[in-house]
């Protein structure tokens, strides 16, 4: 999958990169939290835009996402709190996104607060190319 990659970090620190892109006929956005297929999930339109409104608002989320194995899942979106104040290039603090499937695969990854920034503008963008293309 090609796509825009945004730098994150496990829940241990290992440094770790959250893809994003568009599915082939450009309906749906895919989002890729682990390192591998296994934790790639895809959003209609309306779960960008939940998504974008949880890391804006700060407020616990689970949002809607469709696994190509497992189906209907729901990603987990969690504010953290932060030691530090957050930069004023930042629209928000600092993120946990977290998928869990079947058998206890669990796969977490933190965004620092210009990470989520960037993840929200990049789904903004793929937002407008989902509707262009509708």
């Amino acid at each position: 999958m090609s796509g825009r990659e945004v730098a994150a970090h496990r829940t241990d620190g290992t440094p770790c990169t959250v893809l994003l892109g568009l599915t082939d006929d450009q309906h749906r956005a895919v989002l890729r939290i682990g390192p591998t297929e296994t934790f790639t999930v895809s959003l209609d339109v309306s779960g960008i835009s939940d998504l974008v409104t949880a890391v804006l608002s700060g407020h616990i989320m689970y949002v809607p996402v469709r696994h190509a194995v497992h189906g209907d899942r729901l990603l987990g979106v969690h504010p953290l709190p932060s030691a530090e104040e957050v930069s004023e290039d930042a629209d928000c603090g600092p993120w946990q996104l977290y998928l869990e499937l079947p058998g206890d695969q669990v796969h977490e990854v933190v965004l620092d607060p210009l990470a989520a920034t960037q993840l929200v503008r990049y789904l903004d963008q793929v937002r407008r190319l989902i509707d262009a293309a509708e």
